[in-house]
């Protein structure tokens, strides 16, 4: 599931397999219809919205099929000898986590001026309320692991999250959930295989370009 923390409609529930590869790029060979409320490939679109003039001079004024994860209007790309026809995005286009390799943040978490006295206060209202932030996380990230749990701390550690000026301790999973993938095979176990099915990705909408705009 690739799902925006801020448009719940953005979320999309399919099998990792079925549109991620093993590092987590989504391969656009559908698309959302124009119009209607379902999927269409890229030669179906031709078919039924028409195709682009050989003349390039032309624009492009065609119906255009929606991006199933940021909803972002896509352009079809023709077929090639080493490459079906699919969907892509313009290349002035926002954010979108299908063009993100797995595990490559798509904000720069890092904070420019840390307040080491923040952090430090911060990390302890945490420890002393991690259970509640574990559910919290899990409620996101169905069979969260303790391994994922503390990874996403370390993380947090290296990136300086906590030092982040104005940040409150209730933003903090939201945050977090934002440091990694969390694909299935990292996932708690049920009868020796991974319990979660979905690949899942979080991010907030494409008008947030920097982190301390989610809470300014």
């Amino acid at each position: 599931m690739f799902c925006s923390l801020l448009d719940s409609s953005s979320c999309v529930q399919k099998p990792f397999s079925d549109r991620a590869n093993s590092k987590g790029r989504i391969s656009m060979r559908a698309a959302l219809h124009p119009s209607a409320d379902r999927k269409i490939n890229a030669e179906a679109y031709e078919r039924e919205i028409g195709h682009r003039s050989v003349d390039r001079s032309i624009s492009d004024d065609r119906r255009k099929a929606r991006c199933p994860y940021c909803l972002q209007r896509l352009a079809v790309r023709a077929a090639t000898t080493q490459r079906s026809a699919h969907f892509a995005h313009p290349s002035d286009g926002g954010f979108c986590p299908s063009k993100k390799p797995a595990g490559e943040p798509y904000l720069d978490l890092t904070p420019t001026n840390p307040d080491p006295g923040a952090a430090r206060s911060l990390k302890r209202a945490f420890k002393r309320n991690w259970v509640k932030h574990y559910r919290r996380l899990e409620a996101m990230v169905p069979f969260l692991s303790v391994r994922e749990f503390l990874s996403l701390l370390d993380e947090a550690d290296e990136k300086q999250i906590w030092g982040h000026v104005g940040l409150e301790e209730r933003w903090i999973p939201y945050i977090l959930v934002l440091l990694a993938d969390f694909p299935p095979y990292t996932s708690r176990q049920k009868d020796g295989k991974p319990a979660r099915i979905y690949w899942f990705r979080f991010w907030f909408g494409s008008k947030i370009t920097e982190i301390g705009q989610l809470w300014i």
